[in-house]
């Protein structure tokens, strides 16, 4: 699926030596469908990227926090369905195991924060924001000027701790994540003194519903089958379904067989055979999905594909 917006610029940047990685132990991105197993430095369970790069990342989802800084340039991220246009200086939160997307196509600076603290999100604390939390939070002085320098304060401090990989750098960029996290909390929480109580236990039934679609997309599964695994009612599963992931059911079955496709395309199977292998019933129906997502036929694709395999060996 291509990553692109209509942004563009001249310039390009660099990484500065002070921010590159302070070890060499990164092989590469590992996404799995559209599951990433984010690679952590040094066996921590932090990686920070001082990230340039003017390519997106297409939809996606991991278990760890995530937390983007636009210091330089536009930058457009998808969470769920939520569109968010950052500018300099805005930062968002996206907690595990939440889909999105970066849009772009021109080069920039942005620091991206991965960490893996499940913790954080499974404490009781976290009950009363949970709500402002399911599309992600955006973070800048126009919508929390209260609190927007202490935060940003806090996320320059954790870079350069990371950077510096000082003895015990691990322990205190976890506690200033705390720090920040309590900050914002409470910010929010004032702002919105009476929750929303979530469901009980229906983040987590929908999560193992998601897993269980991820390994089963090509599988015939209808929406009474899929209700019956989480133990609601059809109409309760499919208003949670749509409340966790920002799409309907049927959408992210599509989105999970389409994405499928486009790695088998790549390979020498036949439309036909990528078709069925994905759980559609025809070539002509497996060609308008794929055409309404992608914007191009599973040949054109295909096509593609070939051409850019065929221009990367030249090269």
């Amino acid at each position: 699926m291509k990553i692109s917006d209509n942004h563009s610029t001249t310039e390009s940047y660099s990484t500065p030596i002070r921010y590159r990685q302070p070890t060499s132990d990164y092989s590469g991105r590992v996404l799995r469908e559209n599951i990433e197993d984010v690679s952590f430095s040094s066996e921590s369970n932090v990686r920070i990227w001082y990230n340039t790069q003017d390519e997106g990342y297409s939809l996606h989802a991991h278990d760890s926090l995530e937390i983007i800084i636009c210091v330089r340039e536009n930058y457009e991220i998808h969470v769920n369905k939520q569109v968010y246009n950052m500018t300099n200086g805005d930062i968002l939160i996206i907690p595990p195991n939440t889909l999105h997307e970066y849009i772009n196509d021109h080069s920039g600076i942005r620091f991206i924060y991965l960490i893996r603290v499940s913790e954080l999100f499974e404490m009781n604390d976290y009950n009363l924001i949970e709500q402002q939390f399911f599309n992600g939070l955006l973070i800048n002085r126009a919508n929390y000027p209260v609190i927007y320098d202490k935060v940003h304060s806090i996320l320059m401090d954790m870079q350069e701790t990371y950077f510096s990989q000082n003895a015990f750098w691990e322990y205190r960029i976890f506690a200033k994540l705390y720090e920040m996290f309590a900050i914002v909390a409470d910010r929010l929480h004032k702002d919105s003194p009476t929750p929303v109580v979530p469901e009980q236990g229906g983040y987590d039934t929908i999560q193992k519903l998601i897993s269980f679609i991820d390994n089963n997309y090509a599988s015939d599964m209808k929406i009474n089958e899929a209700a019956a695994i989480t133990g609601f009612s059809k109409y309760h599963f499919l208003r949670l379904f749509t409340k966790y992931t920002g799409y309907t059911f049927h959408e992210y079955v599509m989105l999970k067989r389409i994405q499928a496709s486009e790695n088998l395309l790549s390979t020498n199977a036949s439309i036909t055979d990528v078709a069925y292998s994905t759980g559609f019933q025809s070539s002509s129906s497996f060609s308008r999905a794929f055409k309404k997502l992608t914007g191009k036929t599973p040949r054109e694709y295909k096509k593609l594909i070939i051409s850019e395999n065929i221009e990367e060996h030249d090269t």
